[in-house]
């Protein structure tokens, strides 16, 4: 069976691992686990412990108590088969906090000559400017942060200290000083929504990067989102874009944002879970990386690679039908959907950092050609 092309793998390594606790991640509201940061330890509720039991193929690789170590001894085996079954030039590693594993930088220099770049996703908390220095002397390494603002007032729900958050802007100017391809993941929330157009100018005055903004997605949203007034001060920066679209994700993007907040709900297709491969840190091939509501495939380590065979043939997702968890959903992936869609071309998407890595803007116009079909 020949290799299903994707332009990235979104591997979510330590999903269950954060050292934030940040007020609308649906893995934290309310959270399940409880991470003992001194021990290394998961404390997982017995339902999760049960279904850990139940799973024949990883009930042998952790305990109902699972160290950061433990997932990690899994991570290559599920990434070599991942490689066996799908072609893409994209690594992208993702948690919770993938920098809760100590040795990750030595993990990430191990593994990354096997692919044309991999995009580490990571709240900046937990690595250091000599790491960065490394990632930069790795070259196809590059950064995905996410962070709502630069001042404390509008970062609130990811963190409630200046330290943090100065850690986090730190490592961001340091990102950006080594010319190391980065993308902001900002949650446009009641406490940042008015503020947004400030953290902009910030980040256009320390380099090159590109931020994509969303709106509060699930349940979360009924206590976070921003007002109708914060929205339209948000608005405002339609007037402005061109003297921030250094920093700025294509118009089209921003415009898609606005219509979520301001409607409540999305009205187009999404096209994501054919140019992403999501795989979670129990080696669940899933339908969309977006959303873990949406069904479970199957799982790399079963037999008969059903998984696979699904996504071949292009069958683990029907575009039209909006599921309930995809109805306010908007990510930075939306900029796949604009580009299937023709509201932005080649030269827009090659502005980002993930599409200046090598075979990935190709990989892009071979994926849009075939679903066109």
């Amino acid at each position: 069976m020949e290799k299903t092309e994707f332009v990235i793998t979104d591997a979510l390594v330590l999903e269950e691992f954060c050292n934030l606790k940040c007020a609308y991640c649906e893995g934290f509201f309310p959270t399940e686990f409880k991470f003992k940061t001194k021990e290394g330890r998961l404390s997982m509720p017995k339902s999760w412990q049960d279904k850990i039991k139940e799973d024949q193929s990883i009930a042998d690789k952790l305990d109902h108590k699972p160290t950061v170590d433990s997932f990690f001894s899994i991570a290559d085996e599920i990434l070599q088969e991942i490689n066996k079954q799908i072609k893409f030039p994209i690594l992208k590693l993702s948690g919770g906090e993938i920098f809760l594993y100590d040795k990750m930088t030595e993990f990430i220099r191990k593994v990354h000559s096997n692919y044309n770049a991999i995009q580490l996703l990571t709240n900046a908390t937990l690595f250091s400017e000599e790491e960065i220095e490394q990632f930069s002397e790795m070259g196809n390494v590059y950064f995905q942060i996410s962070v709502d603002g630069h001042m404390l007032s509008s970062n609130y729900t990811r963190s409630h200290s200046s330290k943090t958050l100065d850690k986090i802007l730190r490592n961001i100017s340091a990102i950006c000083s080594k010319n190391i391809g980065l993308e902001i993941n900002c949650v446009l929330t009641s406490y940042n929504t008015n503020s947004f157009i400030d953290f902009v100018r910030y980040l256009d005055s320390i380099g090159d990067m590109t931020i994509f903004p969303r709106p509060v997605r699930g349940e979360p949203k009924t206590i976070l989102s921003p007002t109708n007034e914060q929205i339209s001060q948000l608005s405002d920066l339609r007037d402005q874009y061109n003297q921030y679209s250094r920093v700025l994700p294509p118009k089209a993007y921003f415009e898609r944002v606005l219509s979520v907040l301001e409607n409540k709900v999305r009205g187009w297709n999404c096209y994501v879970p054919f140019f992403v491969f999501g795989i979670n840190n129990y080696g669940k091939v899933n339908t969309c990386t977006c959303s873990g509501e949406l069904p479970i495939l199957g799982s790399v380590f079963d037999d008969d690679k059903n998984a696979f065979k699904i996504i071949s043939e292009r069958k683990q997702y029907d575009p039209a039908l909006k599921p309930i968890p995809c109805v306010d959903c908007i990510t930075q992936y939306e900029i796949f959907n604009l580009y299937v869609e023709g509201a932005i071309d080649e030269k827009e998407l090659e502005k980002i950092p993930t599409f200046k890595v090598e075979g990935a803007l190709s990989a892009a116009q071979r994926i849009k050609k075939n679903l066109l079909r």
